[in-house]
This record gives structure tokens, C-alpha cells and sequence, in this order.
């Protein structure tokens, strides 16, 4: 095998060197944008009264996310500051000092990357259980995704601590891609069957109920709202993880000598700030829109929508269903035959 030439590894240097200070200023950018939001979000989510577990499993939730960005924050911080200071006397030096970290920070580093997908995955399962009308078995699989994250996570960083990263180094790269679809798997399988229950509920709202047709619309409009703020907010994240899942798969993106090799470092801090920002933007519009509908309950144009429960009848006319703060007048049966629907907008706002 031939050797690279000089100017190969110039080159090679300008790709690295290049990629890792813009990659940084991105997500410095980036940081600031999700630093505005989640400070938004907690004074609309802690100026409510309500005080559920609910709410507060969910603050906790994005409120870890955050955490772990700050976290990585830091460490982006200090890497940048060793590399381009500490080793700075030449573009070689600095080149040499990006490739070798301490052992504590390869281990942080890579425990703020996997941790947030887990977490943020755990909190859309959250928001699936409930609008399954807290149904274990959905709430079972999804559980089963995440648990899978979180031991390809734990595998990685023990793998990566130990010498055998760098005896087989395609070990690493192997659990790594399997991790990154595992999951956009489980946050593809929670948006769609979030989307499928309300879709159903929606399409109920159509049926022969004794309201009229203007309170149908606005029920039907208000859970759409409900799918395109979860659609549009896990999409980014779902696009972000499958770019990602890309750089593990494709050649050329662990070809040295291509310009291609350095986007893994502009997706990674993409991804460091949508897996935290995504769910928080969620929480925020959904809180919104919740605050939204109560303000306008008093003038009964969207009075009926948030809080609303919906319950089917089975065959023997029974109710089915723990009819969580339950109002009779508001139910009737449901298109799908079987299906049980007891779903409240407001239960995807815990």
C-alpha cells in the first residue's frame, strides 16, 4: 500500500481543522437558539397551576436534556481550548492534539451524546402511552426500544474505554450504527402511533354525535393541530438521527482523504441540540395550545375540545375503559370495532 503524499496530508488537516472549528461554531449558534427556547418553555410550563406527576416527569425530562447540551457545552469548550491553545504552535500540532483526548472526556463525551437519545425517545414513549389511553402493551414495545438504546449506549462507551477500540475499531462503529437506528426506529414507531390514535379519534369526531357540525370542525381541527406539532417536531429529530445513521453506514464518510469525512461533526452537533430542543419545542407548543384553548373556553369556541374523553360502547353497551375525568354526554361509539378511545388532548401535554 502507497504511502499518502504530503500534500494528501495537508489536505487532510485543512478537512479536520476546518470541520471541527465551524462544527463548533454551529453548535455554539445552535446552543444559544435551544438555550432561548427551553427558558421559554419553563416559564409557560411553571406559570400553570396544575401540578401533575405528569408535568413534572415531563420538566425533568427536558430539563435533563438541557443539562446534558450544557454539559457538552463545556466539554466542546475545553476541547477547543487544549487543541487550538494548549498544542497551538502549529496546524500540525493542533492537528495531532484534536486526535487524542483524555480517557474522562472520550467517556462524558460519549455519555452526553447516547443519554439525551434515550431521553428523549423515553419521553415521546410517555406521551404514546397516554395517548393510547394507557395502554401497557404499546407503552411494552417502545419500552423495549429504549431499554435496547440504553444498553448499545452503555456498550459503546465501555467498548470505546477499553484498548480492544483500538485492536477493532469496526466493533465500535458496528454498535454505533446499530444504536443509531434503533433509534429512529423507536422515535419513527411513537410518532406514527401517536399520530394513528389521534387519526382515529379524529375520525370519530365525524360520527353521528348530537353536537352540531361547527362543534365537530373545531374538534376535528384542534387534534390535527395536535398531529402536525408532534409530526413537525419529531421530524427534525427523526431527520437528524437518519443523517446520522447515514455517516455510520456510507464509505465515504470515513474516507480521510474526502471532504465528506467531516460532515459526521457538523450532524453530530446538529443532532447534539435537536435531540434536547426537539421535545422541548414540543412541550412548549403543546402547553400553548392547551393555554390557548382554556383562554378561549369562555366564549365556547373551543370549550368542548381540550379535556374532551371519548368512549366505546361494547357489544353488550358497557363502557369500556377507566374514563379518566369522564363526561358522559361526550361519548359515543367508535368506527373501529374493539377499539377502546379515551383520549383527552390535554394527556399529551403530561
Amino acid at each position: 500500500m502507497s504511502q499518502p503524499s504530503l500534500i494528501e496530508l495537508v489536505k487532510v488537516e485543512n478537512y479536520a481543522l476546518s470541520s471541527i472549528l465551524n462544527a463548533s461554531m454551529l453548535y455554539n449558534f445552535l446552543m444559544g437558539i435551544y438555550t432561548i427556547v427551553y427558558a421559554g418553555t419553563l416559564y409557560v410550563y411553571l406559570s400553570k397551576r396544575s401540578s401533575s406527576t405528569g408535568r413534572w416527569i415531563v420538566l425533568t425530562c427536558i430539563s435533563a436534556l438541557y443539562v446534558f447540551s450544557v454539559v457538552n457545552f463545556i466539554l466542546h469548550w475545553t476541547f477547543l481550548s487544549r487543541v487550538f491553545i494548549a498544542h497551538g504552535d502549529t496546524k500540525t500540532s493542533i492537528f495531532l492534539a484534536s486526535l487524542v483526548n483524555p480517557a474522562w472526556f472520550d467517556i462524558t463525551d460519549e455519555l452526553c451524546q447516547g443519554l439525551p437519545l434515550v431521553i428523549s425517545d423515553a419521553l415521546l414513549t410517555w406521551r404514546c402511552y397516554h395517548a393510547w389511553g394507557q395502554s401497557v402493551k404499546i407503552a411494552a414495545v417502545l419500552s423495549l426500544l429504549c431499554i435496547a438504546e440504553l444498553a448499545l449506549g452503555i456498550a459503546y462507551v465501555v467498548f470505546q474505554s477499553t484498548s480492544a477500540s483500538a485492536r477493532a475499531p469496526h466493533v465500535g462503529v458496528n454498535i454505533e450504527t446499530a444504536l443509531a437506528f434503533i433509534s429512529l426506529l423507536a422515535t419513527s414507531s411513537a410518532t406514527f402511533l401517536i399520530g394513528y390514535r389521534i387519526r382515529i379519534v379524529s375520525d370519530t369526531l365525524g360520527g353521528p354525535v348530537r353536537q352540531g357540525r361547527s362543534s365537530r370542525a373545531i374538534r376535528a381541527k384542534a387534534y390535527t393541530r395536535i398531529v402536525v406539532t408532534i409530526v413537525e417536531s419529531s421530524a427534525v429529530y427523526a431527520v437528524a438521527l437518519f443523517m446520522f445513521a447515514l455517516t455510520t453506514v456510507v464509505p465515504v464518510f470515513r474516507d480521510a482523504e474526502s471532504p465528506m469525512s467531516q460532515a459526521g461533526l457538523y450532524i453530530d452537533a446538529v443532532l447534539l441540540i435537536v435531540a434536547g430542543l426537539a421535545p422541548t419545542v414540543m412541550v412548549l407548543r403543546l402547553a400553548l395550545a392547551s393555554a390557548n384553548s382554556n383562554n378561549a373556553a369562555s366564549s365556547n369556541t373551543l370549550s368542548n375540545v381540550v379535556g374532551v374523553e371519548f368512549y366505546v360502547s361494547s357489544h353488550g353497551g358497557n363502557t369500556v375503559g377507566t374514563g379518566i375525568g369522564a363526561r358522559r354526554e361526550n361519548s359515543w361509539p367508535s368506527p373501529v370495532e374493539g377499539c377502546q378511545i379515551d383520549y383527552s388532548p390535554n394527556d399529551l401535554e403530561k
